[in-house]
């Protein structure tokens, strides 16, 4: 039996990420809530922590680039995947660096299923 999936959502207002949510949950992916980069640290370092991490660009306490500093710390490495209300090619050149992926809405199924299979090497 293959094991279910879990990600964590990382953002503190609802838009774009509750649109997320619908789709991941569609494609059978467990999801959790983090609204800061300390709720987000204290998940990673819980019983069970997520596979994946889909966080916005700017948390009250942090950034993308924070929460992908502690997916680092992981064992393994957790894949971040950037979520921006809107194309931003900038920032979208400062993920590359770092994160897995970067995505913005619409959210389509095939699309979000091809994103969370490459963040998890193809499995």
């Amino acid at each position: 039996m293959r094991a279910r999936i879990r990600a964590l959502l990382v953002h503190y207002e609802e838009m774009p990420m509750t649109e997320l949510k619908f789709v991941l949950d569609r494609l059978g992916i467990e999801t959790s809530r983090a609204r800061t980069c300390a709720e987000a640290e204290a998940a990673l370092d819980g019983a069970e922590p997520p596979r994946l991490i889909f966080t916005d660009t700017v948390l009250t306490d942090g950034t993308w680039a924070k929460v992908t500093a502690l997916a680092g710390k992981g064992r393994p490495a957790l894949s971040v995947i950037v979520v921006s209300r809107e194309v931003d090619i900038p920032l979208y050149l400062d993920v590359e660096s770092g994160a897995s992926d970067f995505i913005v809405p619409p959210f389509r199924d095939a699309d979000v299923a091809q994103v969370v299979k490459g963040a998890l090497g193809g499995s």
